[in-house]
Parts: structure tokens; C-alpha cells; sequence
């Protein structure tokens, strides 16, 4: 196993985790084997990774993927402190709506590739 795989306190990143991994670079992290196959995947959490392939909205938006870790996703107390679910109802989702436009923000904006383009001629015009 890299030097670079540490063992820690089973939900947490130690230091030398705390980074975006390039599976590549080890052949003993191997996911399919590891997780599915061998049931020992190091990795509690969830893992970011460098994505090999050329998607083009993943680089567009600067974006990653993530590998999850052998730890189902539970509400966790720490979790309160940066994440909240809002609910958007009634007039307030046209508003949201309205401000977004106003503010150049269409799926184009968000996912700049032809299906994003598409959807926002088709929401400008008010298309089907």
C-alpha cells in the first residue's frame, strides 16, 4: 500500500489524506477490487480524486469526483455547522428565479457545453 494511504480514526481524514488523490498513482487502489470485491478499501469518507478522462462541465467548473468511503453518509453534529437544507416554496422560487436572471446565471452559465446551452435558449424562449 503508498505511503500515501494512512489508516486513521475511522470518519476522519488524517493529514497526509487531506488532499485530491490521483488513483493512477498507486495500482493498490484499485476500487472496484478494493471495495467491492476485497471489502478493504482504506478510506472511511468520501475521497475526491483527479477525474483521467476529458469530461468538459467537470473541467468547465472546475469540478472533481469523489469515491465513497466504507462509511455510509450520516447526519453528523459537525455537519450542522456548514450545511443546512432550505426549502424553497411558493412565490420565492420565481423571485430565486427572477434574481438568477437578472444576474446572468442560466444553465449555461452553470453548465457552459451544448445540453446547457440548449436548456438555456429553451428557458429564454420559453421553449418545451
Amino acid at each position: 500500500m503508498s505511503s500515501r494511504v494512512q489508516r486513521g480514526v475511522a470518519g476522519y481524514a488524517t493529514r497526509k489524506e487531506k488532499f485530491i488523490h490521483d488513483l493512477t498513482d498507486d495500482q493498490n487502489l484499485d476500487y472496484y477490487a478494493r471495495f467491492l470485491e476485497f471489502r478493504d478499501w482504506p478510506f472511511a469518507l468520501a475521497l475526491p480524486i483527479y477525474c483521467k478522462r476529458d469530461f468538459a462541465r467537470i473541467d468547465r467548473q472546475n469540478g472533481y469526483l469523489t469515491i465513497h468511503g466504507s462509511l455510509a453518509f450520516e447526519y453528523d453534529e459537525r455537519l450542522s455547522r456548514c450545511l443546512q437544507a432550505i426549502q424553497i416554496e411558493g412565490p420565492a422560487i420565481d423571485q430565486l428565479k427572477q434574481r438568477l436572471s437578472d444576474n446572468s446565471i442560466d444553465a449555461f452559465a452553470i453548465f457552459n457545453d451544448l445540453a446547457g446551452l440548449a436548456q438555456s435558449l429553451k428557458d429564454k424562449y420559453k421553449l418545451v
